[in-house]
């Protein structure tokens, strides 16, 4: 039997039924509030952390009318796939558990160089590209246009470079598939040779 039931059953026998039961009840101790322990102006001002590239998004509709990476239903759009998904993938995406299924990338952000879109923790692409093209054209500086080669060659030198195959005296002969023995042709056929019935 719960504490409840027995104080309610004994205030009806005792002779201080109408005294209150709250006596009898045990006293849980009074915790202090946190808001007691901080600064007055955090306690009266409730703290609300906005997200800077929804304020920034939010400027940016201010000023345009045109919302920025939105397509026709207003979606803020995320990655584009640079190739067709394979059949496995789009059956792991359809019908993987929850936890195996391939999530949508959330780790979006903006180049600090350039401005465009990337992962975050990842080398820009675009930046990737033009260094690479810097490179390229550093190293035609300094080494030079490559040396172009002549593409016919003379007869004597392809025998150096490409001497072919060679053939022993055994080899050669295995090759020429004369030590199979042949069978014999067979002799013309000859009517006057064949023995009548009597």
């Amino acid at each position: 039997m719960s504490l409840a039931l027995r104080l309610a059953s004994s205030a009806l026998y005792s002779p201080l039924a109408g005294v209150s039961i709250s006596v009898a009840l045990p006293r849980m101790p009074m915790l202090p509030r946190l808001a007691d322990f901080l600064p007055k102006k955090w306690a009266e001002t409730p703290v609300v952390s906005v997200d800077p590239r929804l304020e920034e998004l939010a400027r940016l509709l201010e000023k345009n009318s045109q919302p920025p990476f939105m397509i026709d239903n207003g979606a803020i759009l995320k990655a584009a796939p640079k190739k067709k998904p394979s059949y496995k993938r789009t059956r792991e995406k359809l019908y993987s558990p929850g936890d195996k299924q391939i999530q949508p990338l959330h780790n979006l952000r903006r180049c600090a160089a350039c401005g465009r879109v990337k992962r975050s923790h990842f080398m820009c692409m675009h930046c990737f590209g033009e260094i690479r093209a810097m490179l390229k054209q550093k190293k035609k500086e300094i080494f030079g246009e490559p040396a172009k080669y002549e593409q016919e060659l003379d007869s004597i030198d392809k025998k150096i470079i490409y001497p072919g195959k060679y053939y022993t005296q055994k080899e050669w002969r295995m090759e020429k598939k004369e030590w199979i023995p042949k069978r014999e042709e067979p002799l013309m056929f000859d009517p006057s040779q064949v023995k009548k019935k009597k």
